[in-house]
């Protein structure tokens, strides 16, 4: 496993953890903000409610 060292985050890092061709984004999140994000994904993956559910976690 690869794992991104403390600090700031490059593009170059994110692009070793997932190499695809797809748009990388940056934005600047709380970690109350990512906590969210995370706890969304993982609902969203292992719902058994069909409308919420979706194909991969973040």
């Amino acid at each position: 496993m690869i794992a991104i060292p403390p600090g700031p985050i490059t593009a170059a890092q994110l692009r070793q953890l997932i190499p695809h061709d797809g748009k990388v984004v940056t934005m600047r999140l709380s970690g109350a903000q990512v906590r969210e994000v995370l706890e969304q994904a993982v609902e969203n993956v292992f719902t058994d409610n069909v409308d919420k559910k979706v194909g991969g976690m973040i």
